[in-house]
């Protein structure tokens, strides 16, 4: 526990806490936990995101039903390391597409022992005059590996929604890409994936 902040009259309290989640199902339960505790303290209190907290976990349920043999701790350590407003506002049909994405190159990555691995797509959603289409990239390397920021500047043109998730053998990185406000057709996205993967061989080996 950090000492009490004031600002004016009002007195704040910072908890530091760390929760082993393979006890848990998923992040709601911890919350849950957290506020039963502590409201035998301090009494009743207003949770200010007990509402977007059960939206997270809804919709966390709704990714894990789009895989069939992955392991579900692996799942929600991806869903959990997305952005937080782009976890909650894409559609589950996306963020399970990334994920899956995610994984893949996390295993390829460490099983071939490779400096990094690169994987793009671009994925078609809904139908008729909703049709439309997000490309998504997902890059694994070594997490010593010396900073990517500099081959990251390749995508400097685009608008770039980027999530990164820590292992011991491999840091993920997984990119959401659009180009003013619009998908990345297929011809560019591939011309992109090329360019990134010759910058990442000169940055990494």
């Amino acid at each position: 526990t950090k000492p009490p902040r004031m600002m004016g009259a009002e007195g704040f309290n910072v908890i530091d806490l760390r929760v082993d989640l393979k006890r848990f199902p998923d992040h709601q339960s911890v919350y849950q936990a957290i506020r039963e505790r502590l409201g035998r303290v301090i009494g009743h209190f207003r949770d200010f995101d007990e509402g977007l907290r059960v939206l997270e976990t809804q919709k966390l349920a709704q990714v894990r039903e789009q895989f069939k043999r992955t392991q579900e701790n692996l799942i929600r350590e991806f869903y959990y390391g997305l952005e937080d407003f782009y976890r909650v506002s894409a559609p589950v049909e996306e963020l399970a597409q990334l994920i899956r994405m995610g994984i893949s190159v996390l295993r390829r990555r460490t099983s071939s022992g490779e400096p990094f691995i690169i994987e793009g797509k671009n994925l078609p959603l809904g139908s008729g005059g909703q049709a439309h289409s997000v490309a998504l990239v997902s890059i694994a390397s070594d997490p010593a590996s010396p900073s990517l920021k500099g081959c990251l500047n390749t995508l400097s043109e685009y608008e770039v929604t980027m999530s990164r998730v820590e292992r011991e053998t491999a840091a993920v990185l997984l990119l959401r890409l659009a180009k003013d406000g619009a998908a990345i057709d297929g011809s560019e996205l591939r011309r992109l994936i090329r360019e990134l993967g010759k910058c990442l061989t000169s940055c990494l080996r």
